[in-house]
């Protein structure tokens, strides 16, 4: 089965120059010292806007009062494909602590990285939901709040380094991100020169559905012009995922096309990981 985002993507035909550049995040620092994030966005030269598109929610069943928790398996998940990478000569940078900030991922836009790689946290969170939130209700007014709530693409996201900071309410520069990337802000990105992303996370793939298609990450890194997504549909195994994703590298490098390389390796975790909880969330979409 071939997922499609558009049916114009049955006769659009995409010729594109391959790239041996790539972008990794992984091992991210949800907590640092508010200095380190000044540090860390001081580092950075783009316009940084502070409104309330860029504070936004969270999970409930994968975050608690303590905020995102650290993934331990996304930093050796990173350096084992930053060295596949590297022995196929690609050139990696890979952002991990709390250098894998927002502020370094939106400075990717406009330049043309063939792949980006994304271990983190995931989340979309449902209107009702939303509604109760004590972030949203805390950052917003009333009438932004419905806003927010209303609008699928401000209820999904992913947790960049910093991420708690603003959602434990603690009061963040206005000249910062707030380490929560939404689905709005990605969209608004030049990513036509990236032909793979892929998010490593929780739900990834979920938005809300309507006539038009589904609202969510998946449609916000296809208007910024992503050509290939892998996302997940619901919560993944941090050691199943690990290990699904260095056999997709690892078949990718090799010279297989995106989705034989995806293909096989699913079966390979479902050879390793007999129940589909662990190898059947991930989907590729075009």
């Amino acid at each position: 089965m071939y997922r499609l985002s558009s049916t114009k993507e049955l006769v659009v035909f995409h010729k594109q120059e391959p790239s041996r550049l790539a972008i990794l995040y992984g091992g991210l620092k949800y907590s640092p010292d508010l200095p380190e994030m000044v540090a860390e966005s001081n580092k950075y030269e783009y316009e940084k806007i502070s409104n309330y598109i860029t504070r936004r929610g969270y999970q409930t069943d994968i975050t608690d009062r303590n905020g995102w928790q650290f993934l331990k398996g996304t930093k050796p998940e990173v350096d084992q494909i930053s060295r596949l990478m590297k022995d196929r000569n690609y050139q990696v940078t890979e952002y991990t602590g709390v250098t894998g900030n927002e502020e370094s991922f939106k400075s990717l836009s406009g330049k043309k990285e063939g792949i980006i790689h994304i271990a983190t946290h995931g989340f979309f969170l449902p209107i009702e939901e939303s509604r109760k939130n004590p972030f949203m209700l805390q950052r917003m007014g009333d009438q932004q709040q419905e806003r927010a709530t209303v609008d699928p693409m401000l209820r999904s996201g992913l947790i960049m380094a910093g991420g708690n900071k603003a959602w434990l309410g603690e009061k963040i520069p206005e000249n910062i991100e707030d380490g929560v990337l939404t689905a709005r802000e990605i969209s608004r990105m030049d990513l036509r020169g990236t032909d793979l992303v892929v998010l490593s996370a929780c739900e990834t793939g979920l938005g809300e559905v309507s006539s038009e298609g589904v609202f969510g990450l998946q449609r916000s890194f296809k208007q910024a012009g992503v050509r290939t997504l892998v996302m997940s549909l619901w919560e993944v195994s941090d050691q199943a995922t690990r290990y699904m994703m260095s056999e997709f590298y690892s078949n990718l490098l090799s010279g297989k096309d995106k989705r034989t390389a995806f293909l096989e390796a699913k079966r390979k975790c479902k050879e390793k990981y007999t129940y589909p909880q662990y190898w059947a969330a991930f989907i590729m979409l075009d």
